[in-house]
């Protein structure tokens, strides 16, 4: 009520406000005649929000971002106005709180390309075209290969090798995330399984899942992961769960909860990216995680930058002081993984051991007890 009633006494004489439902409102402002003047109309209702509010005799800050549609003299309907206005609200998001952007023709064409892509990453789902790549990761103490790391890959029919970076937000955006999401614990799972079966002797390895912000808010996560446990008969001890520091922290009470009921079947969990978010380490107390993901960013210079080997020991000092094991993400060259050696780092993943390959390429390190690192360094890879 308080945000409306600002809104409201930002507005001109005859501008329309209404509540879409949740934290969006819809604001009609007839004759605006150029981009400038709806944009600086959306600049005032910021601004207007800017000054705290009062909440139980606590001040709270509020942002707001803003997408601006116009009709330009055109007779545009109000569903077409509306879903032009949320393609620029989407991008004022990307831009950061308190920005304002204004639907144009770049915006339409990125508008049309979600569409397209989410559109066909449906039917990929049905038609097989998603699969999984897994990534070795090795243990620093010995060189045995301890797990993988399962990473989503799309195969489009006419487009080739689609990009995670291109679906991944998509998928998220639309909640098509969560039944591919149930896909991926599943086929790992029975890949799992697969790999037990064609290895009974060996060690069996351990996978990791990534976890999504949206699945973690879906009902039910707990309870399709227990299914599947059931369905592939899978130790559960040799599932990792990961999960970014920014996706704990959207909803701390939400994300506690199902971390919880993820533990309490028997999973492992990790942070992953572990150093790039700026949330509180408080959270490692409240959260039953057992592995940090020390992130590539950090581990890119452990060999040679003082300021990142600085960064990389204190994460591990971190991990080993709360009995948690470390992995680091990136690792590419010996030097690196000669002085995370040094530093006591637990575990490493990068394509010095082996970059991201399909389930029967990596049937050679399966069968074997230790994992060679490249012949020299692996430097210029792309991230999985």
């Amino acid at each position: 009520a308080a945000v409306a009633e600002r809104l409201g006494e930002a507005l001109r004489p005859g501008d329309l406000l209404a509540r879409l439902g949740g934290d969006e409102f819809a604001i009609l402002c007839p004759r605006v005649g150029t981009a400038e003047a709806a944009r600086g109309i959306a600049e005032r209702l910021t601004a207007a929000l800017a000054p705290p509010f009062t909440l139980d005799g606590a001040e709270v800050f509020v942002t707001a971002g803003v997408g601006v549609a116009l009709s330009r003299g055109r007779r545009v309907g109000a569903e077409r106005l509306l879903r032009d206005a949320g393609a620029a609200l989407h991008r004022a998001k990307e831009l950061g709180g308190g920005r304002v952007a204004t639907y144009d023709q770049q915006l339409h064409t990125r508008a049309v390309g979600r569409l397209r892509t989410d559109s066909e990453l449906r039917r990929a789902l049905q038609r097989g075209e998603l699969r999984l790549d897994y990534q070795p990761i090795v243990s620093l103490d010995c060189g045995r290969l301890d797990g993988v790391e399962a990473l989503l890959r799309w195969q489009h029919p006419e487009r080739g090798l689609v990009a995670p970076l291109d679906f991944l937000p998509v998928a998220e955006e639309t909640g098509l995330i969560v039944p591919i999401g149930s896909w991926v614990v599943r086929e790992t799972l029975a890949q799992l399984r697969r790999w037990d079966e064609r290895f009974p002797d060996q060690r069996p390895v351990a996978a990791g899942i990534n976890l999504s912000g949206r699945q973690v808010l879906e009902p039910g996560l707990a309870a399709m992961v227990a299914t599947a446990l059931d369905e592939a008969g899978v130790d559960p001890g040799r599932i990792v769960m990961e999960i970014t520091e920014s996706v704990v922290m959207e909803d701390v009470a939400t994300s506690a909860r199902v971390l919880g009921e993820l533990k309490g079947l028997g999973l492992r969990l990790a942070i992953d990216d572990f150093g790039t978010g700026f949330s509180s380490l408080s959270y490692l107390k409240r959260f039953p995680v057992d592995l940090l993901k020390v992130d590539r960013s950090f581990v890119r210079g452990v060999g040679a930058d003082a300021g990142d080997a600085a960064i990389v020991d204190a994460v591990i000092t971190l991990a080993r002081a709360l009995c948690l094991s470390t992995v680091a993400e990136g690792v590419e060259t010996l030097a690196q993984r000669d002085r995370l050696q040094d530093l006591g780092c637990g575990y490493a993943q990068g394509w010095l051991y082996g970059r991201p390959v399909a389930p029967d390429l990596l049937l050679p390190l399966l069968a074997g007890d230790r994992v060679a690192p490249a012949a020299g360094d692996a430097t210029g890879a792309p991230s999985p």
